[in-house]
């Protein structure tokens, strides 16, 4: 197949220079503007929590922290989507920005997540190494230590994750889709066990 060259210049305008510029302009106003709403802190839940309480009296708790969890997956998975535009062509800027931005939402969620199961010492809240090392089987007997075990794991972990991740990126269009759902899951999967396993160890929690 033959690409005709006096419409080689509009293809690399639709599919390298326009989802580039997009893609930086996104992340100038992610940054600029809108970091609260994108990556929002642990007292930035506290408070979104305080207000759902304050609009869901009769709602449980627990329903109420999966309410933040799903939000924080959604916009989790937004930015996989974002990020995405444009395919292999901003894959190294896409990728750095969906990496550096899901760790901080999940960071944050970590952390809102121990303090709504009681964990109000530092030292409790898992950090996201020690989340993403955690597995369906094993989340109520869980150590955060390092041990050769947890750290073979946290690497394989990783490694599906960025492969994932990079995977999602690779075709426009498509990867707006999968960077979505890749993202998605994996912030409200590790949230998820993640609660449980503050729950499980509520009873040792500091007050």
């Amino acid at each position: 197949m033959q690409i005709n060259t006096d419409t080689l210049p509009l293809l690399l305008l639709l599919f390298c220079v326009i989802p580039t510029a997009l893609l930086i302009v996104v992340t100038i106003f992610i940054l600029q503007r809108a970091q609260k709403l994108v990556t929002p802190s642990a007292e930035d839940l506290r408070a979104n929590f305080a207000r759902l309480e304050a609009q869901r009296p009769s709602e449980p708790r627990e329903a109420l922290v999966a309410r933040i969890i799903r939000r924080q997956a959604l916009v989790s998975g937004a930015i996989g989507a974002l990020t995405s535009v444009g395919g292999i062509v901003t894959l190294p800027f896409g990728l750095a920005i969906d990496l550096f931005t899901t760790a901080r939402i999940q960071s944050a969620t970590l952390q809102f997540l121990a303090w709504a199961y009681g964990h109000r010492d530092e030292q409790a809240v898992l950090q996201l190494t020690e989340a993403l090392a955690l597995r369906e089987r094993d989340v109520t007997g869980y150590v955060a230590a390092q041990t050769p075990a947890l750290t073979q794991r946290l690497i394989r972990r990783i490694t599906v994750l960025v492969v994932e991740k990079t995977f999602a990126k690779l075709i426009p269009g498509i990867g707006l889709i999968v960077g979505f759902v890749v993202n998605y899951a994996i912030a409200r999967g590790t949230s998820w066990l993640a609660a449980r396993w503050y729950a499980a160890h509520a009873g040792t929690a500091s007050r």
